[in-house]
Protein backbone atom coordinates (compact mmCIF):
# COMPACT_ATOMS: atom_id res chain seq x y z
CA UNK A 1 0.00 0.00 0.00
CA UNK A 2 1.36 3.26 -0.99
CA UNK A 3 1.50 6.38 1.38
CA UNK A 4 0.06 9.43 0.22
CA UNK A 5 1.92 12.32 0.52
CA UNK A 6 -0.24 14.94 -1.46
CA UNK A 7 -4.44 14.82 -1.34
CA UNK A 8 -5.75 18.02 -2.76
CA UNK A 9 -8.40 19.94 -4.55
CA UNK A 10 -8.71 23.58 -6.20
CA UNK A 11 -9.42 26.11 -3.52
CA UNK A 12 -12.73 27.45 -3.65
CA UNK A 13 -11.96 31.48 -3.04
CA UNK A 14 -8.05 31.30 -4.30
CA UNK A 15 -9.03 30.51 -7.67
CA UNK A 16 -12.09 32.42 -7.97
CA UNK A 17 -11.42 35.73 -6.15
CA UNK A 18 -13.38 37.92 -7.89
CA UNK A 19 -16.75 35.88 -7.70
CA UNK A 20 -16.49 35.98 -3.69
CA UNK A 21 -15.68 39.81 -3.01
CA UNK A 22 -18.46 40.66 -5.93
CA UNK A 23 -20.47 38.58 -4.36
CA UNK A 24 -19.79 39.87 -0.43
CA UNK A 25 -20.07 43.16 -1.84
CA UNK A 26 -22.97 42.77 -3.31
CA UNK A 27 -24.77 41.52 -0.23
CA UNK A 28 -23.10 44.37 1.84
CA UNK A 29 -25.00 46.83 -0.40
CA UNK A 30 -28.06 44.72 -0.04
CA UNK A 31 -27.88 44.84 3.48
CA UNK A 32 -27.39 48.46 3.39
CA UNK A 33 -29.85 49.30 1.11
CA UNK A 34 -32.34 46.83 2.84
CA UNK A 35 -33.98 49.40 4.48
CA UNK A 36 -35.92 51.09 1.67
CA UNK A 37 -36.26 47.07 -0.63
CA UNK A 38 -36.19 44.14 2.03
CA UNK A 39 -36.71 42.03 -0.82
CA UNK A 40 -33.57 43.04 -2.31
CA UNK A 41 -31.29 40.64 0.32
CA UNK A 42 -33.47 37.61 -1.01
CA UNK A 43 -32.95 38.91 -4.35
CA UNK A 44 -28.78 38.93 -3.42
CA UNK A 45 -28.73 35.85 -1.75
CA UNK A 46 -30.77 34.08 -4.78
CA UNK A 47 -28.23 34.63 -7.47
CA UNK A 48 -24.75 34.08 -5.25
CA UNK A 49 -26.50 30.98 -3.46
CA UNK A 50 -26.33 29.07 -6.98
CA UNK A 51 -22.87 30.71 -7.75
CA UNK A 52 -21.02 29.92 -4.69
CA UNK A 53 -22.80 25.86 -4.82
CA UNK A 54 -21.57 25.58 -8.44
CA UNK A 55 -18.07 26.78 -7.83
CA UNK A 56 -17.77 24.33 -4.47
CA UNK A 57 -18.90 21.62 -6.50
CA UNK A 58 -16.28 22.12 -9.46
CA UNK A 59 -13.64 22.41 -6.96
CA UNK A 60 -14.49 19.15 -5.47
CA UNK A 61 -14.98 17.16 -8.95
CA UNK A 62 -11.10 17.72 -9.39
CA UNK A 63 -8.70 16.15 -7.26
CA UNK A 64 -4.77 15.40 -7.24
CA UNK A 65 -2.95 13.09 -4.89
CA UNK A 66 0.94 12.38 -4.84
CA UNK A 67 1.68 8.83 -3.55
CA UNK A 68 5.50 7.60 -2.73
CA UNK A 69 4.90 5.41 -5.88
CA UNK A 70 2.49 7.41 -8.51
CA UNK A 71 0.60 11.00 -9.52
CA UNK A 72 -3.10 10.67 -9.68
CA UNK A 73 -6.09 12.93 -10.88
CA UNK A 74 -9.01 12.27 -10.57
CA UNK A 75 -12.16 14.39 -12.45
CA UNK A 76 -15.99 14.00 -11.77
CA UNK A 77 -18.54 13.74 -9.45
CA UNK A 78 -21.01 11.52 -10.68
CA UNK A 79 -18.62 9.87 -13.70
CA UNK A 80 -15.16 9.58 -12.43
CA UNK A 81 -12.20 9.91 -15.09
CA UNK A 82 -8.93 8.85 -13.52
CA UNK A 83 -5.49 9.56 -15.01
CA UNK A 84 -2.40 7.49 -13.26
CA UNK A 85 1.42 8.09 -13.91
CA UNK A 86 4.17 6.30 -12.32
CA UNK A 87 6.75 8.92 -10.63
CA UNK A 88 9.27 7.00 -12.57
CA UNK A 89 7.72 7.59 -15.44
CA UNK A 90 6.90 11.51 -15.13
CA UNK A 91 9.62 12.78 -18.01
CA UNK A 92 8.53 16.51 -16.98
CA UNK A 93 6.76 18.56 -14.98
CA UNK A 94 5.29 22.29 -15.59
CA UNK A 95 4.28 25.03 -13.42
CA UNK A 96 2.23 28.38 -14.48
CA UNK A 97 1.64 31.09 -12.38
CA UNK A 98 -0.34 34.60 -13.31
CA UNK A 99 0.79 37.12 -10.91
CA UNK A 100 -2.23 37.08 -9.09
CA UNK A 101 -1.99 32.84 -8.32
CA UNK A 102 1.58 33.66 -7.13
CA UNK A 103 0.10 35.92 -4.52
CA UNK A 104 -3.09 33.51 -4.11
CA UNK A 105 -0.35 30.41 -3.91
CA UNK A 106 -1.74 28.61 -6.59
CA UNK A 107 -0.84 27.45 -10.15
CA UNK A 108 -1.63 25.26 -13.20
CA UNK A 109 0.42 22.13 -12.99
CA UNK A 110 1.53 19.76 -16.16
CA UNK A 111 2.82 16.50 -15.83
CA UNK A 112 4.39 15.20 -19.11
CA UNK A 113 5.42 11.37 -19.40
CA UNK A 114 6.08 11.38 -23.41
CA UNK A 115 5.77 13.11 -26.21
CA UNK A 116 4.71 16.85 -25.85
CA UNK A 117 0.92 16.81 -24.29
CA UNK A 118 0.71 16.74 -21.15
CA UNK A 119 -1.10 13.26 -19.69
CA UNK A 120 -2.17 15.52 -16.34
CA UNK A 121 -3.38 18.90 -16.74
CA UNK A 122 -4.78 20.31 -12.91
CA UNK A 123 -5.68 23.94 -12.78
CA UNK A 124 -5.19 26.21 -9.19
CA UNK A 125 -3.61 23.57 -7.06
CA UNK A 126 -2.24 25.17 -3.97
CA UNK A 127 1.34 24.48 -2.76
CA UNK A 128 2.36 24.07 -6.66
CA UNK A 129 6.43 24.04 -5.58
CA UNK A 130 5.72 21.52 -2.86
CA UNK A 131 4.02 19.34 -5.68
CA UNK A 132 7.31 19.47 -7.63
CA UNK A 133 9.49 18.65 -4.69
CA UNK A 134 6.96 15.43 -4.38
CA UNK A 135 8.03 14.52 -7.54
CA UNK A 136 11.28 15.30 -8.14
CA UNK A 137 12.41 13.20 -5.10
Amino acid sequence: MSTVKYNSTPPIFRNNPLVFILCVAALVAAGVLSVDMPELVLLVLALCIPVWLFLYVKSKANRLMITDAEVVYEKGLLAKSRTEIGLRSIRAMRIKQSFVQRILGIASVEFFSAGDVAEIVVWGMPNPHRIRQLVER
